[in-house]
């Protein structure tokens, strides 16, 4: 039979390795979205994406079902938009400024006007 203080110790030791392992996964995280987000065709892939999933727009529908399954696929994109603004801001402001540069030239404008310089 082990003494308690070794299997304290154990429990410690692997809730510090638990949380240096969730550390680095949130490092790898940031790592990643800031390689796809550095590139053009990278930003342009998470801008259809954010898109598609109706991260900016409303999902509402009188079916439960089907409002449930948009307002799911939209959350996806919230929480990909939040941790892009946060992980990779420059390349987020980026991302919606080529999309603004991108639009159709009868609604660029209205669109352009509104954005802080």
């Amino acid at each position: 039979m082990r003494p308690l203080g070794t299997r304290d110790e154990e429990r410690r030791k692997a809730v510090e390795e638990a949380q240096e392992a969730a550390q680095s996964a949130a490092r790898r995280r940031g790592d990643d979205l800031r390689a796809v987000m550095s590139t053009v065709a990278g930003r342009r892939f998470v801008w259809r994406l954010l898109n598609e999933v109706g991260t900016f727009s409303s999902v509402f529908s009188a079916s439960p079902t089907v409002h449930a399954h948009a307002e799911g696929k939209r959350a996806v994109g919230v929480a990909l938009a939040a941790e892009a603004q946060v992980e990779a801001r420059d390349f987020y402001v980026a991302m919606v400024e080529e999309a603004v540069e991108a639009l159709p030239p009868a609604l660029a404008p209205t669109v352009r006007e509104s954005l802080p310089d």
